[in-house]
């Protein structure tokens, strides 16, 4: 099976996270981004060097059940169970110490719908000009229906 990345395009979602590491710094990004963003049908999500996100895009708050006005600036420990919440933010410093490309399958906590949602969670790191880390640039699916089927 194709991973996600290479069926959504490899080459366009990199070409976009390149845009996005040079545009977001600490601003909102420009129209034309932010459109691009808004429109995509993955889950779209950046956070800052803390884990606490810095953007959403309307299917990110569809998948978590939580709008982008509520998640902004914080880490989510406020949204989601504390094992679940300490899970991301582990997952995030795996990504930022690492600095690969990280694939893997988590539980998220959808109050709106009171279960567990199961996801498939991409994440890349960005680092400023010293070499820190600046974001996580990361996507979400929802693979709940296709775990399930799969018994």
């Amino acid at each position: 099976m194709t991973n996600l990345i290479d069926s959504l395009g490899k080459s366009e979602i990199d070409s976009m996270f390149n845009r996005i590491k040079t545009e977001i710094g600490n601003a909102a990004p420009d129209g034309e981004l932010h459109a691009l963003i808004a429109a995509m049908p993955a889950a779209l999500f950046i956070k800052d060097a803390q884990s606490r996100v810095l953007l959403m895009n309307p299917a990110c708050e569809a998948l978590w059940g939580i709008p982008f006005e509520a998640m902004r600036g914080n880490d989510g420990a406020a949204f989601f169970p504390a094992e679940q919440t300490a899970y991301f933010l582990k997952h995030d410093r795996i990504a930022f110490d690492s600095g690969e490309y990280t694939v893997y399958e988590e539980d998220l906590w959808h109050a709106g719908l009171g279960e567990n949602r199961r996801l498939e969670t991409h994440k890349q790191a960005t680092y400023d000009e010293q070499g820190q880390p600046k974001m996580l640039i990361a996507m979400c699916v929802d693979i709940t229906d296709r775990k399930r089927t799969e018994g």
